[in-house]
């Protein structure tokens, strides 16, 4: 997969009443993008009417902290936007990031939009999460990722798994209604790509400290989530480690017409 280029944003500001900025939006196409600097949190939104403006929301955007990244160092957990210890601000660039940064950890969360071509199934954006240990010593630290699905908001389908294209190792998570919806990577060739993903219950994993266990009978009910676990990463003294999430629309069924497969009693559960 080729590497995403500039996002080449249009960039609109919204203000509260006391015009301190609370929200930043990014638009490309059909696609817009919200970065919520006051939770450290993101929004994606795919426009299914040109005529009328309405877009439809991608992950769940009720609350965006419904989403979240988290990282545990040397044993301790920090949800990265609710955690004290973590100051959370937005670099605006060619790729804007909101950064997280503590006396000992500073986290990247990079946003790129990506253009259908023929290494790329179709237009998105990218998320690379970038982890910098700033302390005095090494630290092992794990990530976690989950993100909140609309499934179980509304009567929609359930999750499933694609293989796309059939001959390669990508893989997806879809969630989708009659409209448009999300294909969520889960391996994607040239990425840095996660220890285990799966479909989770979003509400038992949203009150649990860490991710849950994966006993048959945690899987998920109908308000269904996708969790990436990223580690354990042992990172030395001003080191670094990265990975990166590809978050596809899937337009008039465009993945649907490849090869799914879905085990719905086990959940999904990748060592890749």
């Amino acid at each position: 997969m080729k590497s995403p280029g500039g996002m080449g944003l249009i960039l609109i500001m919204v203000l509260t009443v006391s015009q301190v900025i609370t929200a930043q939006e990014f638009k490309q196409d059909k696609l817009r993008f919200v970065i919520h600097r006051d939770q450290g949190r993101f929004s994606l939104y795919y426009l299914i009417n040109p005529s009328s403006g309405k877009y439809i929301p991608l992950i769940a955007d009720e609350d965006p902290r419904s989403s979240f990244l988290a990282v545990k160092v040397d044993g301790r957990v920090y949800r990265l936007g609710d955690d004290p210890a973590f100051r959370v601000r937005i670099e605006n660039r060619e790729n804007p990031a909101i950064v997280f940064e503590s006396s000992f950890l500073r986290v990247y969360e990079e946003f790129a939009f990506i253009k259908k071509s023929n290494d790329i199934p179709q237009d998105g954006i990218s998320i690379t999460i970038r982890i910098e240990n700033i302390a005095s010593q090494s630290s092992r630290v794990e990530a976690w990722v989950l993100l909140d699905t609309c499934l179980g908001e509304q009567d929609n389908a359930g999750l499933t798994e694609i293989t796309i294209p059939k001959e390669s190792r990508n893989r997806f998570f879809l969630s989708q209604d009659n409209t448009a919806g999300l294909a969520a990577g889960i391996f994607v060739e040239g990425k840095n790509n996660p220890s285990s993903a799966k479909a989770v219950d979003w509400r038992t994993s949203y009150h649990s400290a860490w991710i849950p266990g994966t006993s048959g009978t945690d899987y998920p009910s109908r308000d269904q989530a996708v969790s990436y676990y990223y580690g354990p990463l042992d990172i030395s003294r001003g080191g670094q480690k990265q990975f990166t999430i590809i978050l596809y629309v899937d337009d008039n069924n465009s993945f649907s017409m490849h090869e799914s497969s879905f085990d719905s009693k086990a959940g999904l559960i990748h060592a890749l």
